[in-house]
């Protein structure tokens, strides 16, 4: 199976107040939020699934990032986001993959995978879907939704736009790793 989440931000205190401020769960601690999400995490992803994290993944220290991630069951790919400049070698060797942009398939659709929201994308004419993170729930983010499902509307489908957040806090994600056909369902797109 393929996973797909994003901005992690492990360690990152000042996420729980932005995130909890637009909306999303409440935590006491970057604990309780670590914990949350390896639960979460291992409750849905089996050892031999792929996980592809679509950036921001830490702000700690490699040593308790490196703890983290190998209590995470799964083989990780990361999509680097803006936020994981600072990852050291011994950070991403825990990682199957590190890629700034990568494309795959998932069953029979093609697959966009970016930390960025991105307007245009390959396959975007023959059935391909973005996935991104970077915006969490704020604004930017709920407009870049509403832009694209704006111009599947207008053109009704002639410029088709599947983009898709998969940033962790959002309620649809629950800092759950989620598959393709759940976010097809649940994440904010409309057909």
């Amino acid at each position: 199976m393929k996973y797909y989440i994003s901005d992690l931000h492990f360690g990152h205190k000042n996420i729980i107040a932005f995130d909890g401020h637009n909306g999303a769960k409440g935590f006491d601690s970057v604990e309780e939020r670590t914990k949350y999400i390896v639960n979460n995490w291992n409750s849905v992803v089996d050892k031999g699934d792929d996980v592809y994290i679509l950036g921001d993944v830490s702000w700690t220290g490699a040593v308790a990032t490196i703890s983290i991630l190998e209590r995470l069951e799964g083989h990780k790919h990361l999509i680097l986001g803006n936020h994981d400049n600072k990852l050291n070698s011994s950070v991403l060797a825990h990682f199957k993959s590190v890629q700034d942009y990568k494309r795959i398939k998932d069953g029979e659709y093609y697959v966009n995978l970016s930390h960025y929201p991105l307007f245009a994308y390959e396959d975007q004419f023959r059935g391909g879907i973005h996935l991104y993170g970077h915006v969490h729930n704020t604004r930017q983010g709920k407009l870049y939704q509403e832009t694209c499902n704006r111009v599947n509307i207008e053109t009704n489908f002639e410029i088709p736009m599947v983009c898709i957040n998969v940033g962790c806090m959002l309620d649809y994600m629950d800092y759950t790793p989620r598959i393709l056909d759940y976010l097809l369902e649940n994440g904010g797109f409309n057909e």
